[in-house]
């Protein structure tokens, strides 16, 4: 009895073992076996990889990390953080340039995470301040510190009994809190300045006779008025806080006699600043005597200080940091800076809704601090509270699992070691204030330390221990967000072994590759759109150890760091040449070596009369492959008993033995192979030429 079989898809790539049996998925008939060294391409055929070129090496390339710099689809390279300090600036031709000054040596690149804006590229680490690589004009780069403005600062004191002040520049402490390894850091004092008021008289005894009034401090809603009647002119005086020298901001003249005719009314925001009365009386009298009234509001102002030397356990050496001078008095809202040698630095940032969002130091793995809207280095806040100020959020829950991801939708999503959160700003329209930013929890599978990656309508994350990709996304009918497994099918691929690294090359086949910790890599062909989710092992000369995507001419370049120790180096994806010639370096790894593809199919699993096929004698004595631009390869069936497989036969007109261009169309083969309980069709090429199979249709015939 015969039957055909019909495979016109392999758009679920590679099936975990587990699936064997479950011939009732619809996956399992456009699944396969094994996909090595093949790429799902989204339209459902299978193409063998392109092999690699090297594009730089050396001894330093050992743990290096690669990072992407893309300024625009036409301006872009791959950055290569070396060990030693140094960074290759590096292309499709090789190296461009190369920046000295990292501050990121071997114990500190794996946890380097950067986040790029035009020219500059914000480069963060856990155990390093911020850094800003510039590129400045052509191959003109420089590291900087980032250098932030009012902050951020951690939670105000709690404790009533420690208090802080400052007096002849001295920052004292109520308490035992001041170490060496402090100096440096920032620390924000906040205090109420209480209402006051006074009055003094000021007289004037000749014409020209201008007399002046002592200085007196206004804060917060402030009046000056004036008593009885007086002849002459007034001038209002200020000096703000950082001035050397009086301003006038206010003339009252009075001719005649008219009792209460000065009257001025201020809203002072800067605390320190002082204000004084100049008074000249009438030019007709001798003697001229005005009476002035002030009253200060007061309100809550916040003073900002560098440790500058540690002195005891209770005081150390401040220098303002902010334009307020002079003494404090004693105070229990106080707060230091949140990032410093002590406290660690953020591990990560972001870009959402115009502010740059860090998050994660080692004092608080929980925290976000998200800066004033287009001021990206200013952490300010006001008071009262302004929409526009600086925010900082912390996520309550009831374990302490730090912040290993963002990802910036139309709401913030955050990647914790426990559970996935979403930060909204009340309606989809509403932009995040100090008020409005509402954190909740959107699942709890936790997720490894690795940035997630942006692929089509979908954030995809690595679950906690590096096993399992998600993928999450709103959905409209629970109004929320959800993480769907795209890696349950495939499941076997990650035994043993876990995912380290990772990157998106959209163009031309929409693939994530991943690294594995072992060296091995794995692509994942991913459209949304068209269903595709199809998994296959990349083997490779050497074991990887790291991938980075930036745009290129005809497609997205995929770099990866390749190889251990002094053998190391940073090789590229060959672009592969779908025109009628190729060259058959661009399938070798490195330009030499050669690397096997293989397919190898799921049991047949067809419905005949008497019902499914599997686990009945059967074989295939021969298949019609559908191939595209195709030169060659081997083809046979493996059962339980043996594995035989042969050179397929191209139509003689179009042979690759003639030296003709690769092949379109349908294939008819012999396959060899006997009869046995398990028949897989398997196709392999270890020559360096073009394989694009579409479809395998093949005869089977049934004994018994």
């Amino acid at each position: 009895m015969k039957i055909h079989d019909s495979k016109p898809s392999f758009a679920k790539g590679e099936l975990s073992p587990l699936l064997a049996a479950r011939e009732d998925l619809a996956a399992y008939m456009t699944g396969a076996r094994e996909l090595t060294n093949f790429i799902v391409l989204p339209q459902g055929g299978i193409m063998n990889r392109p092999g690699t070129a090297v594009i730089e090496s050396g001894a330093a390339l050992d743990g290096a990390r690669l990072v992407p710099f893309v300024y625009s689809e036409t301006d872009s390279c791959c950055l290569v953080f070396r060990g030693d300090g140094t960074v290759d600036v590096c292309g499709a031709d090789g190296v461009m340039a190369t920046v000295t000054g990292s501050h990121y040596g071997p114990a500190r690149l794996p946890g380097l995470r950067w986040l790029q804006s035009a020219n500059v590229l914000y480069l963060f680490h856990r155990g390093v301040r911020p850094y800003m690589l510039q590129r400045r004009q052509g191959t003109d780069w420089a590291f900087e510190p980032v250098e932030f403005k009012n902050g951020p600062y951690q939670d105000l004191n709690t404790d009533e009994s420690v208090k802080f002040s400052i007096s002849d520049g001295v920052l004292a402490s109520g308490a035992d809190w001041f170490a060496p390894g402090m100096v440096g850091e920032s620390v924000r004092l906040e205090y109420k300045i209480k209402a006051s008021s006074d009055d003094f008289f000021l007289t004037s005894r000749t014409s020209t006779d201008i007399v002046e009034s002592e200085p007196f401090a206004l804060f917060g809603a402030s009046t000056i008025t004036s008593m009885e009647s007086w002849e002459g002119d007034v001038k209002i005086m200020r000096k703000g806080p950082d001035e050397e020298e009086y301003t006038q901001i206010k003339v009252y003249s009075s001719a005649e006699k008219s009792p209460f005719n000065l009257a001025y009314s201020l809203d002072e925001e800067k605390y320190g600043a002082l204000f004084k009365i100049m008074f000249n009386g009438d030019a007709d009298t001798d003697r001229e005597t005005i009476h002035i009234l002030w009253s200060s509001g007061g309100g809550l102002v916040a003073r900002q200080v560098r440790i500058t030397a540690v002195l005891s356990a209770r005081a150390a050496s401040v220098v303002p940091i902010d334009d307020i001078a002079g003494d404090s008095p004693e105070t229990e809202d106080w707060a230091f800076g949140a990032f410093s040698a002590r406290l660690g630095y953020p591990a990560m940032g972001i870009f959402h809704q115009e502010r740059l969002i860090l998050a994660n130091t080692p004092a608080e793995p929980q925290a976000l601090w998200m800066s004033k809207p287009a001021s990206w280095h200013d952490f300010g806040v006001s008071i009262p509270a302004e929409d526009t100020d600086s925010i900082t959020v912390t996520l309550a829950a009831k374990e302490v699992n730090e912040i290993r991801g963002l990802a910036s939708r139309s709401d913030l999503l955050i990647f914790t070691g426990g559970a996935e959160w979403v930060a909204k700003a009340g309606s989809k329209s509403d932009v995040f204030t100090p008020s409005s930013v509402t954190l909740t929890p959107s699942g709890y599978r936790g997720s490894a330390d690795i940035a997630p990656l942006e692929v089509g309508p979908a954030t995809l994350f690595m679950q906690k221990h590096g096993k399992v990709v998600r993928g999450m996304g709103y959905q409209l009918d629970i109004d929320g967000y959800s993480a769907s497994d795209l890696s349950i099918l495939s499941e076997h691929l990650f035994e043993g072994r876990r995912a380290v690294r990772w990157a998106y090359q959209q163009e031309p086949w929409s693939v994530v590759w991943i690294v594995l910790d072992d060296g091995q890599a794995l692509a994942l062909t991913l459209q949304h759109e068209h269903q595709v989710t199809a998994w296959s092992r990349q083997e490779f000369s050497r074991p990887v150890r790291d991938v980075c995507v930036i745009p290129g001419d005809t497609q997205d370049d995929l770099f990866m760091l390749a190889g251990d120790g002094s053998g190391a180096r940073l090789v590229m994806l060959c672009r592969r040449t779908d025109k009628a010639g190729f060259s058959p370096a661009a399938y070798r790894d490195e330009g030499a070596y050669s690397y096997v593809s293989s397919f190898e199919s799921l049991d047949l699993a067809l419905q005949s009369a008497s019902g499914s096929i599997q686990g009945r004698h059967k074989h295939v004595p021969g298949a019609c492959v559908r191939v595209y631009r195709t030169c060659g390869f081997k083809i046979g069936a493996v059962t339980e008993n043996s594995s035989a497989l042969d050179q397929a036969a191209f139509p003689d007109q179009l042979s690759p033995a003639n030296k003709a261009a690769p092949y379109t169309g349908d294939v008819t083969v012999r396959v060899p192979g006997g009869a046995a309980r398990s028949c897989r069709i398997r196709i392999e090429n270890g020559a360096p030429q073009p394989v694009t199979v579409l479809g395998v249709f093949q005869e089977v015939g049934l004994h018994g």
